[in-house]
C-alpha cells in the first residue's frame, strides 16, 4: 500500500512538472512570437519601430519633453524640426540610426498624442524600445492607448512563396486562426489572429498579426507587425 501511495505521489509530481513546463513554454512563446519567427526564418534584423497613440486632458508638451529626454534626443545628436498649426504641433527628429516624431492635436476637446519611433539596428531591441514607451504612458488608462509595433529583417531564403508557406505553418502550429494571405507586387502579405495582441477587424474577422515577405534590390525581407504593419512595404 505504501508503495502504491508513493508511486501515485511520484506520478502526481511528474504530471505537475509537465503542466508547469507546458505553461512556461507557452508563456515564453507567447511573449516571443517575433523572435521565434526570426529564428525559424534565419532572419537578420534590419529595423524596428513602435507607434503609440493616447488621449490626455492636459497639454501634451510635458509628454514630448519627457519622451525626448527618455530616448536622449538632443540637437548635437539629432536633427530636430518643430511644426505648429491650427490643428496642433509636431516635433520630428532624425539621425543616422533612428527617426520619429511626437505629435499633438485636438479632437472634441481631447488632446491626442502620437509617438512614433523607428530604429535601424542589427539586433532585436524592440522589447527595450517598448519599455521606454511604456514608461511614458504608464499613467494613462490602458483603454485610452492604441499601440502598434513592427520589425523588419533580411532573410536568406530566395523563394518567397516557400517561405510564406513556412511562416503560415509556424503560425498554425502556434494556434493562429483567420489566416489570410494575398500576393502583392513584390511578395506576399498575410494576416492572422494569434490571440496574443490587441486585435482589430479585417473583413469582419479578427486579426492581431500581419507579416509580409518582400523582394527588394537589396534582398528579401520579412516584415512583421501587430496588429498590422505600420511601415510601407
Amino acid at each position: 500500500m505504501k508503495a502504491d501511495k508513493l508511486n501515485k505521489s511520484i506520478i502526481l509530481v511528474l504530471l505537475a512538472l509537465v503542466l508547469l513546463n507546458y505553461k512556461f513554454s507557452y508563456a515564453f512563446k507567447k511573449e516571443n512570437l517575433f523572435g521565434f519567427i526570426l529564428k525559424e526564418t534565419k532572419a537578420q534584423v534590419n529595423e524596428y519601430g513602435i507607434k503609440t497613440r493616447f488621449k490626455v486632458c492636459e497639454n501634451g508638451q510635458g509628454y514630448y519633453k519627457y519622451f525626448l529626454n527618455k530616448i536622449k534626443v538632443n540637437k548635437p545628436n539629432y536633427k530636430i524640426k518643430t511644426n505648429y498649426s491650427k490643428r496642433g504641433y509636431s516635433i520630428s527628429f532624425t539621425n543616422s540610426r533612428s527617426k520619429g516624431y511626437i505629435e499633438e492635436f485636438s479632437i472634441e476637446g481631447k488632446k491626442i498624442i502620437t509617438i512614433n519611433i523607428i530604429k535601424k539596428d542589427n539586433e532585436n531591441k524592440l522589447t527595450e524600445l517598448k519599455s521606454q514607451i511604456k514608461a511614458i504612458v504608464n499613467s494613462i488608462p490602458k483603454e485610452n492607448i492604441v499601440s502598434s509595433q513592427y520589425i523588419k529583417a533580411r532573410i536568406p531564403e530566395e523563394n518567397l512563396k516557400k517561405e510564406n508557406s513556412k511562416v503560415i505553418n509556424l503560425l498554425k502550429n502556434e494556434g493562429a486562426v483567420n489566416i489570410n494571405s494575398i500576393k502583392i507586387n513584390n511578395g506576399f502579405s498575410t494576416t492572422a489572429y494569434t490571440c496574443r495582441y490587441i486585435p482589430k477587424k479585417n473583413n469582419g474577422k479578427l486579426m492581431d498579426f500581419n507579416f509580409a515577405l518582400c523582394n527588394y534590390s537589396s534582398g528579401n525581407y520579412i516584415i512583421m507587425g501587430t496588429p498590422e504593419i505600420i511601415t510601407t512595404y
